[in-house]
């Protein structure tokens, strides 16, 4: 048995030899194909890193956009306000100036009234002075009114009643 078993060694040992070779070959296959994926699994874990990163950052940039926006919504708040005060300011002054003008109005209208009036009353004491004029300038009226006041001193007439009791 010797010699089949050494006979049959002897078959063997190229193809186990081949067979050898061939695990040496698929061996360092295997080693290549495990560094090369010990490489892809560092690219994955650098691309993985790289995403984190981006993610981050663009985080990071949409937070400053938020707060920017947040930012302008609040000045675009407080411009609107001012404005809003502003323009409140604006009708308050109109408002003001429309009632000054009312009441200038109301009181060149009560000024008017007034010298309205005043002008009719002089109008109608001209007309008396000047009918008083006509009639105290008349002759008639002069001697009628007139002429029972004496305006010269008269001398003093004693009566004869008191002459007597006086000496």
């Amino acid at each position: 048995m010797t010699e089949t078993r050494s006979g049959a060694d002897g078959d063997l040992r190229p193809i186990v030899d081949g067979h050898t070779e061939d695990i040496k070959i698929i061996h360092g296959r295997l080693d290549g194909l495990e560094k090369g994926q010990d490489g892809l699994m560092r690219e994955v874990v650098a691309l993985r890193a790289e995403g984190q990163a981006r993610a981050s950052a663009t985080n990071s940039g949409f937070d400053r956009i938020g707060a920017q926006v947040f930012d302008l919504t609040r000045q675009l708040a407080a411009h609107t306000g001012a404005q809003e005060e502003r323009n409140r300011i604006e009708q308050e002054k109109l408002l003001i100036a429309k009632k000054k003008k009312t009441e200038a109005e109301a009181s060149a209208a009560r000024s008017a009234e007034r010298t309205q009036i005043w002008q009719r009353v002089l109008l109608v004491v001209g007309a008396l002075a000047a009918v008083g004029g006509m009639l105290f300038s008349s002759q008639h009226f002069d001697t009628a009114f007139w002429g029972h006041i004496n305006m010269h001193p008269r001398p003093k007439i004693e009566s004869p009643v008191n002459a007597t009791s006086d000496h």
